[in-house]
């Protein structure tokens, strides 16, 4: 899931069933397509944003890799001291992972649902976007 992602999507990845642009008009959306889709991982991509996402998926007992980036607003030591405390908090249920090399790239299944996310040397997988 990107945060602040709906008009940045890339064309390849519009259509994947499991990406969904956050934040959504209707955030009970989230709550609907988490009970249908059942997934156990999910990959949320984006900067402070994100934070308020990855406490309703991991309530909902999903494990999430925090594939995130950085805003220029804030300077490195801030993103170091909220991502271990967000890995500290989730009880090792959150994995953040820092994408600020290059650009962010999607893997795609043959089925065109988003499988990966690569930014230079890091790859994060998940079930859901």
């Amino acid at each position: 899931m990107e945060i602040d992602a709906a008009p940045r999507l890339p064309r390849a990845i519009r259509g994947a069933q499991n990406v969904i642009p956050w934040p959504l008009e209707q955030a009970g959306l989230v709550d609907e397509w988490l009970e249908s889709y059942k997934p156990k991982t999910a990959v949320v991509y984006g900067g402070a944003h994100a934070m308020s996402l990855i406490d309703p998926l991991v309530a909902a007992g999903v494990s999430v890799t925090w594939a995130r980036s950085e805003c220029a607003e804030f300077d490195p030591e801030f993103w170091h001291v909220v991502s271990n405390k967000v890995e500290a908090g989730s009880e090792g249920k959150v994995r953040v992972v820092p994408m600020t090399e290059a650009a962010v790239t999607p893997e795609l299944t043959a089925e065109g649902d988003v499988r990966a996310l690569t930014c230079g040397s890091e790859v994060v997988e998940g079930d859901v976007f």
